[in-house]
């Protein structure tokens, strides 16, 4: 089974993350993984002061790895574009992103900086020192991050859960550990000094159905929610639907081992202009040349033997999630750059989709000119910061 730790309550500016790894039993007793990720899918119908707002689509995903030069971990927090319908099956941009850190404590569990408003749920779920019998119950403490609309400020609100062993289950034709999980929503004004100061209370609950992997140490829970907000000056959200999220990492040394097969594959095509390196958020394929039409996202004919390369080896990683990456030099105005760097990184990700690779798995974000690699004073170093990067994600 899967072996989780249990944090303490919230205080001040900090709160705690668990990890797990595939174990025997659930023991307190853990190694964190090098790398682990966290994705949350929220499907929220919205409704303010009785009228229909809408059907919110959010997602986000954090990935963590482990900091060799010093204690803790360092990692990206994405968050995708909003969205008012379903869209599994296109290529999704990258709102935001965010890099943060995670830090050691006492009794191996671990502390986020003040400020830090990402993930979303944290110590969830909990678990008992002792291999529960089907039926048996337990409690635990955790907290979860709400902002169900973007013009709300993240407030903190810790929860007390009461979780139920079902046992043994399947869950898409594999076996899994079924726990069953409800807690209750409640906040009061200031509660969190960090949170809306305009949110007088919090009602809510939520049921949690947790599938835990055994033999990948993966785990997957689907959150049924009802929450009612209220604002000073009468203000009124009510949110219903559900949360899919998902915990999953990388083994040790995967990474090293798809960087050395993506090379040498790149090798053995003669593919020239694009290396290969491991990242904190994954392996990271550089097109160092890659030509598109001068001030647009239109790639040149040239690079078609390029991209067709790219494709067959990405389409070989059927259980991978790829972000791209599109970077201009420091040309024009800080806001044409910025656009012109994710329509770049959007025509890749529709170049590859094109060539038998879902849609649905491609991440996209344009970060302009804010990350040059050479000095943008000669023509040579331009050429060099209009890159583009994929970044193989772990799921």
């Amino acid at each position: 089974m899967t072996c989780l730790v249990k944090a303490p309550r919230f205080v001040g500016a900090f709160f705690c993350l668990f990890f797990f790894l595939p174990l025997v039993s659930f023991a307190l007793d853990w190694t964190p993984s090098d790398i682990f990720t966290q994705r949350e899918k929220q499907n929220l119908r919205i409704r303010e002061n009785g009228v229909y707002r809408g059907y919110l689509y959010n997602e986000s995903r954090t990935v963590f790895s482990v900091n060799p030069d010093e204690a803790g971990y360092t990692g990206v927090f994405f968050e995708y574009e909003q969205m008012t319908r379903d869209a599994r099956d296109i290529a999704r941009r990258i709102d935001s992103s965010q890099k943060g850190s995670l830090l050691p404590g006492p009794g191996g569990v671990f502390s986020v900086p003040p400020g830090q408003e990402w993930p979303f749920l944290l110590n969830f779920p909990a678990f008992p020192e002792e291999t529960p019998a089907p039926g048996e119950r337990w409690r635990g403490e955790g907290l979860r991050i709400l902002q169900p609309v973007r013009d709300m400020v993240p407030t903190r609100v810790p929860f007390l859960c009461e979780f139920e062993y079902a046992g043994p289950g399947d869950l898409n034709g594999e076996p899994v550990e079924v726990i069953n999980a409800q807690y209750a929503v409640r906040y009061r004004q200031g509660a969190d000094p960090w949170g809306d100061p305009n949110l007088t209370q919090v009602q809510g609950k939520h049921l949690v159905t947790i599938y835990l992997n055994q033999q990948s140490g993966k785990i997957f829970m689907r959150d049924t929610v009802d929450e009612v907000y209220d604002f000073s000056g009468g203000r009124q959200l009510v949110v219903s639907g559900f949360i899919l999220t998902w915990y999953g990492g990388g083994l040790p040394g995967e990474r090293k081992r798809l960087t050395e097969e993506i090379r040498e594959e790149l090798e053995r095509t003669g593919t020239g202009g694009v290396t290969v390196e491991e990242t904190g958020i994954g392996v990271s394929i550089n097109l160092e040349v890659i030509h598109f039409v001068p001030d647009q996202a239109v790639v040149l004919p040239e690079e078609k033997g390029k991209i067709d390369t790219l494709a067959a080896i990405l389409r070989r990683l059927e259980d991978k999630t790829f972000l791209v990456v599109g970077h201009t030099a420091d040309v024009g105005t800080p806001e044409s750059q910025m656009e012109l760097s994710i329509q770049r990184a959007k025509t890749l990700a529709d170049e590859l989709a094109a060539r038998g690779i879902p849609a649905g798995r491609f991440l996209y974000e344009g970060r302009g000119g804010t990350e040059p690699v050479a000095p943008n004073d000669t023509e040579e170093g331009r050429g060099r910061n209009r890159r583009v990067q994929i970044f193989i994600l772990e799921d």
